[in-house]
């Protein structure tokens, strides 16, 4: 509490001093100018104890000439009085961890402000409000806050009209009970806290590209046919992307799996058609949609007639046989009709040995084959298809071919037994022909001439595997039955 005083009157030489007498019990009192030459100005500061109960207290004042006695009929006295009324309560209010959402915003971001605040100690009741200034970008933003108590309780205030963030650097300063409001807080060094933050270039546009592969597909119709769909996030942050599909023909479906997803992400396109799908090439279309961007790719589907499908039924005879013997292979293809088919004969070695075969009308085949090496022996029938026939290759079926016994001496002579008595007789006559010419030089009439010897076939070679020889025009050894080249 402060009072004016002027002390005035004729200019003196001597200075006039300022006293309070007697003092007041519970009062302090200064005075801003003292002990000058009149006339003068001072203020007088009267200080109030914490625990001054309330009343009305007088204050004497005295102008008191230096050189005169106190009291004295030279001094000048005043009174005063000071009201005192009931305490006022007070509050330690503290403020801290300012805030923004989102912590690092980038250009054109909303961010929103916040700040905690508490009662640290009070003397009055709660709930109590409280003046509260957000200063920001040059601003003074004032609040008037409803604190809930008790004292100690953080109190989360939030600013819920965001600001739209602008590249550079910032502070954000939140002060409670702040000057000139004065709503007695003992302590004010901690009703003031502040956040340097900065915001950052604003982010490229979200963007993203579609790929698809294969480029092109082919499928018969009935059939479904499968591409690969990429979906690449280019730039920004990443947003849902649905897919769909344009230009597919009368009769044909399809469907995504997943039908959607946030870049980078794969998805399955199956087409499925009807048999009844026209024929024809058709230039397919997907879209794929979100975060307000669109992207295409385009593959290419050829839809081929369907086919009939067709099958092949074989079997062999005998199921075992010798090197050199013959095996016959029928079958049947159906449904029937005058074709070409292939036979796949697979030696135990693994070489395999195909054949052409002509089917009749009803589509009945057959086959004798030799083989030529010991061992397990398979044989399998295959054809291609024509315009309105599925292609078809049949499983294989079995036979296995033993090598033949070892031949009798007289097998290794060219003709066999008939060849044998042949050579036999050729050379008794020879032996009889010699006789009778002996017979002759003993004075007889001179010696009959000797029969020719029986022909015989001329050699060819050898065998390359026992290496015995064999006569010209042979097509396996006579000895161990291997086929000869």
């Amino acid at each position: 509490m402060a009072f004016s005083i002027q002390v005035s009157g004729p200019a003196t030489a001597f200075p006039i001093q300022l006293l309070v007498s007697p003092p007041t019990l519970g009062l302090t009192v200064t005075f801003s100018h003292n002990n000058l030459p009149a006339p003068y100005s001072s203020v007088m500061y009267v200080h109030v104890s914490p625990s001054q109960s309330p009343g009305t207290y007088p204050v004497y004042v005295w102008g008191h000439p230096s050189g005169t006695p106190f009291p004295g009929p030279g001094n000048i006295g005043k009174t005063v009085y000071v009201v005192v009324g009931s305490p006022i309560p007070t509050t330690d209010w503290e403020v801290f961890n300012p805030y923004i959402t989102p912590a690092a915003p980038k250009e054109g971001d909303l961010v929103y402000f916040g700040v905690w605040m508490r009662a640290l100690a009070s003397t009055a009741p709660f709930p109590q409000t409280v003046r509260m200034i957000m200063y920001f970008a040059g601003t003074a933003i004032p609040f008037t806050v409803s604190y809930p108590g008790p004292a100690g309780f953080p109190y989360n205030l939030r600013i819920t009209t965001p600001w739209t963030a602008k590249e550079g650097s910032y502070v954000v300063s939140w002060a409670i009970d702040p000057s000139p409001s004065q709503y007695n807080d003992p302590n004010r060094a901690n009703n003031m806290a502040s956040l340097p933050f900065s915001v950052g270039a604003a982010p490229p546009p979200f963007n993203f590209a579609i790929k698809a592969t294969p480029e092109s597909r082919s499928v018969k119709a009935g059939k479904s046919a499968t591409f690969t769909v990429s979906v690449i996030l280019a730039s920004g942050t990443a947003q849902p992307i649905s897919l769909s599909l344009d230009g597919l023909p009368d009769d044909a479906s399809h469907s995504f799996s997943p039908a959607s997803g946030t870049p980078t992400f794969t998805s399955t396109l199956t087409i499925t058609t009807e048999a009844s799908a026209p024929p024809g090439t058709y230039q397919l279309t997907i879209k794929g949609e979100g975060g307000g961007v669109a992207q295409y790719a385009t593959v290419s589907l050829t839809i081929e007639k369907a086919k009939a499908a067709s099958s092949i039924s074989l079997s062999v005879s005998p199921a075992s046989l010798k090197v050199g013997e013959s095996v016959s292979v029928v079958g049947t293809l159906s449904p029937p009709i005058a074709t070409a088919i292939e036979l796949v004969y697979r030696r135990p070695d693994g070489v395999e040995l195909s054949r052409q075969i002509a089917t009749s009308a009803s589509g009945a085949f057959s086959d004798s084959f030799k083989p030529d090496m010991a061992g397990a022996w398979s044989v399998r029938a295959r054809w291609a298809g024509d315009a309105d026939r599925e292609g078809f290759e049949g499983a294989p079926a079995s036979f296995s071919v033993e090598t033949p016994p070892p031949k009798q001496f007289w097998e290794e002579v060219p003709g066999g037994a008939m060849g044998l008595a042949a050579v036999l007789i050729a050379l008794a006559i020879l032996v009889a022909a010699l006789a009778l010419r002996g017979r002759g030089g003993r004075g007889g009439a001179g010696p009959a001439p000797a029969a020719p010897p029986p022909s015989t076939p001329t050699a060819a070679g050898l065998c390359p595997s026992c290496g015995a020889e064999y006569p010209k025009g042979s097509a396996f050894c006579p000895k161990c039955g291997e086929k000869l080249q």
